[in-house]
């Protein structure tokens, strides 16, 4: 944040170091990021993205949410899949993804049209990280409410599908990893 146009941290590693500043940093560190992000050249913006998502301050998720897909029109949806992404791919910002999309779910169809590839992969990254049979319902459910043609419905079937192949993965795996875990003094580690 001293110098950020003479960073020293080599090409490679700026998006772990800008996750990282962002997880533990606060409010200051991710208005500093999310400043880089609107200067940067158009090469750079991913890495800024992704990182802005690594936030654990909820307010601050929801808020780059919200900014950046919610009243952003204009954001292309390979921005828009990165911020998805990224905010899915951390335990904190998991739900934060799918929250948004059930939320605008009109906003974003109308903005994607009937690019089903990319509603799909958004829907993909926003629950990808759902391992509960309560979290694969309500997938389910919303997706039987808010898809209305045959072709859409088979197209998407892969969003429900990965949720279930997690659910069963946890059903077959859960109790032997906290095991082992909890044998080998790693009891305090929530799996």
């Amino acid at each position: 944040m001293k110098d950020p146009e003479n960073s020293r941290i080599p090409e490679v590693l700026k998006p772990t170091v800008l996750c990282t500043a962002i997880a533990r940093g606060g409010p200051n560190e991710w208005a500093f990021a999310w400043s880089r992000y609107l200067k940067a050249p158009e090469k750079e913006k991913q890495k800024y993205l992704v990182a802005l998502g690594c936030t654990r301050d909820s307010l601050i998720r929801d808020q780059f949410i919200t900014e950046t897909l919610g009243k952003s029109h204009y954001l292309p949806i390979t921005d828009a899949m990165y911020i998805i992404n990224s905010l899915s791919s951390h335990p904190l910002g998991g739900p934060t993804g799918w929250t948004f999309l059930q939320s605008h779910w009109d906003v974003v169809t109308n903005t994607i049209g009937d690019q089903y590839y990319f509603i799909k992969v958004l829907l993909e990254m926003a629950t990808k990280s759902f391992n509960t049979e309560e979290q694969r319902l309500k997938v389910q459910e919303f997706l039987q409410c808010h898809v209305i043609d045959e072709a859409t419905t088979r197209f998407l079937k892969p969003v429900v599908s990965q949720t279930a192949r997690n659910v069963a993965w946890m059903h077959r795996n859960y109790e032997v990893i906290s095991q082992w875990l909890d044998e080998n003094g790693f009891s305090d580690i929530n799996i």
